[in-house]
């Protein structure tokens, strides 16, 4: 992750917006999502997806969706939820991308995203 000339601001800043969103909401996923989610969602991942389907996912990982999350990480965006519902599978579905790093098995633009 990117550092910067005042880290300690900058976690500040992240963690006081994600604290502001569970108090604005906090009955939605998106906005709490430092919970644990149970690992038995609908949706794999394109790990799994690779094991029937390698050539498709060797082609995927050659594509800026296989990486989309990280340009957010280095903008330090990752927390901006217009920003992360198109760098990501799922955002905003209980058993998608919910926050980073608890749910980062869904970052990025994966396979379950078009099919």
């Amino acid at each position: 992750m990117k550092k910067y000339k005042n880290q300690a601001m900058r976690e500040f800043l992240t963690a006081s917006y994600q604290q502001m969103l569970k108090e604005l909401r906090p009955e939605h996923p998106r906005t709490n999502g430092m919970q644990e989610l149970p690992a038995d969602n609908g949706y794999t991942g394109a790990e799994v997806c690779m094991s029937c389907h390698i050539e498709e996912y060797e082609q995927w990982k050659k594509t800026r969706h296989a990486s989309a999350f990280y340009d957010l990480l280095e903008q330090t965006r990752h927390w901006v939820p217009a920003c992360i519902q198109c760098h990501v599978t799922a955002f905003g579905q209980r058993e998608g991308f919910q926050s980073f790093p608890q749910t980062s098995a869904m970052m990025h633009v994966q396979c379950e995203t078009c099919h």
